[in-house]
C-alpha cells in the first residue's frame, strides 16, 4: 500500500513539474522576443509591456469569477486555444498592431494557465504546488537560456 502511494506522490510530482516548466517557459521566450519584435520601435515596445501586462492581471482577477463553472477540459482547450492563437498571430503577422494583439491574446492564455494549474493543487498537497513553483522557475531559466542561444 506504502509503495503504491510513494509511487503516486512521485508521478504528481513529475506531473506539477512538467505544468510548471510549461506553463512558463514559452512565456519567457515570448517575453524575451518582444525586444527583437519591436526593435527600434519604443512606442509599440513600451504599448506591449503595458498591455501584456494589463491582460495578465486582468485575467488573474477576473478569470476566477468566470470560469468556475467549466468542466476542466473545457479549461484547458480554452487556455491552449488563447495560447496556440497568440503565437501564431505573432509569429504570421507582420503588422505591429497584430503582433500587438497576439502578445496579448498569448499573455491571456498564460494567466489563465496559472490560474488553473494552481488551483488543480490544492487537490494534491503541498508537494504539488512546490513542484509546479519548481518548474515554473526551471521555465523562467531554460527559457532565457533558450532564447539567448537562438
Amino acid at each position: 500500500m506504502e509503495q503504491g502511494t510513494i509511487r503516486q506522490q512521485f508521478r504528481n510530482i513529475v506531473c506539477f513539474l512538467i505544468l510548471g516548466y510549461l506553463t512558463v517557459f514559452l512565456g519567457e521566450v515570448i517575453t524575451a522576443a518582444t525586444v527583437d519584435i519591436f526593435a527600434g520601435e519604443s512606442t509599440w515596445l513600451n504599448e506591449a509591456v503595458v498591455t501584456t501586462g494589463l491582460a495578465h492581471v486582468v485575467m488573474k482577477l477576473a478569470l476566477p469569477w468566470v470560469y468556475q463553472k467549466l468542466p476542466y477540459y473545457g479549461k484547458i482547450a480554452l487556455l491552449l486555444f488563447l495560447c496556440t492563437s497568440g503565437l501564431v498571430i505573432v509569429v504570421v503577422s507582420t503588422s505591429q498592431g497584430a503582433r500587438l494583439l497576439g502578445l496579448t491574446v498569448f499573455e491571456s492564455g498564460k494567466a489563465m494557465a496559472e490560474v488553473v494549474f494552481l488551483s488543480v493543487t490544492a487537490f494534491y498537497g503541498h508537494l504539488a504546488l512546490n513542484s509546479f513553483v519548481t518548474g515554473g522557475g526551471f521555465g523562467i531559466v531554460m527559457g532565457a537560456f533558450y532564447y539567448s542561444g537562438k
